[in-house]
Parts: C-alpha cells; structure tokens; sequence
C-alpha cells in the first residue's frame, strides 16, 4: 500500500496533469508545477505515478465528465435564451392586447369605460416589464420606465377623464385617440435617444 505521502503527492500532480486537457504530459506537469513556484517532480517519480495511480484512464475519465458538464451547461444555456424569447414574446403580446384595447374605444366608446383605463395600463406595464426582464434591460433603468409607464397611464386616464363628458362619440373617440398619441410619443422621446 503506498504511503499517504505519496498518494498526496501524486494526486497534486495528478489533478495538473488532468487540467493541462489536451496538452497535458508528463512535461507539462514539470513546467507548470515550475511556474507554480513547487519544486518539479523527477520524470521517473511521474512516470511511477501515472502508471501506478493509472493517470490515463483517470484523465480519460476527467474528459469525459469536462465534456458532458459543457454540454449540460450548453443545454441550461439553450433552455435559459428559449424562456427568455418566449417570455418576451409574451411581454409584446400583453402590450399589443393593451394598444389594441385602447384603440377599441375609437369603434366602441363604452368598452373602455367597462374595462377600464387602469386594466389595460397594468397589462401594458407588466407586459412591458416581462419583456425588459427576459430581454436582460430590467436592470439598466428600471426606475425610468416604471416612471414613463406610470406617465403614460396616469396621462392616459386623464386623457380618457377628460373627453368622456364630450357628448358626440365620434369627436371624443377622436379626441382621446389623439391624446392617447401624444402622451405615448411624449414619454418615448424622453428615453430614446437621439440619433
């Protein structure tokens, strides 16, 4: 049985020799175990550890689990950007159903009233906010476009307040269309920037 001296010894030469991947000899454990600043290990005593500690079928073993934790990793990887793309997606599709229920009060002026002007600002600001997150821009300005959103909706149903007296539904569907716009543009200026 070797001694526990030896088996230390060999398994810090061991564990250099494993690390060096494809490039790894025998040599490139004395250079490395150099520039480490350890005194290198004679070639014999090395040649004695890799057959008696059996270093190449360790290292093929070693590559084998490098490889499959890289493609684990690749996986997680591939698995993390397809959430992110689906949530996305699901954060356009929320705001898209929130512009597409604002634009509904131009044909029927009652709806937005029924569902309010709040709902559909909330399902703009959280489909807004899912698709910063999975798009990794959640935390460069987090507080700017809660407080642009907060702008748009606040404005948005102030907006809606005041034109919801004007008795022709035509001219105030118009109205608050145009208002809408406005608010909407304002607000984006104010975090694009200028080409």
């Amino acid at each position: 049985m070797p001694s526990s001296q030896r088996v230390a010894r060999a398994e810090a030469a061991f564990t250099i020799y494993a690390g060096l991947g494809q490039d790894r000899s025998l040599e490139a454990v004395r250079a490395t175990q150099t520039m480490l600043g350890q005194t290198p290990l004679g070639m014999s005593t090395l040649k004695a550890y890799s057959v008696d500690f059996e270093w190449q079928t360790r290292a093929a073993a070693f590559d084998r689990q490098v490889r499959a934790a890289h493609e684990a990793s690749d996986d997680q990887v591939n698995q993390v950007v397809a959430m992110n793309r689906r949530q996305a997606q699901a954060g356009e599709i929320a705001q898209t159903l929130a512009v597409q229920g604002l634009a509904q009060y131009r044909n029927q002026p009652d709806l937005l009233r029924d569902q309010g002007v709040n709902a559909l600002g909330g399902l703009m600001e959280r489909g807004a906010k899912l698709e910063r997150l999975a798009r990794g821009a959640a935390t460069e300005r987090p507080e700017v476009m809660t407080t642009v959103l907060s702008h748009i909706i606040n404005g948005i149903a102030s907006a809606f307040e005041r034109v919801n007296g004007m008795p022709d539904p035509d001219q105030r569907a118009a109205l608050f269309a145009t208002e809408a716009d406005r608010i909407v543009d304002a607000e984006i200026r104010k975090i694009t920037p200028a080409d």
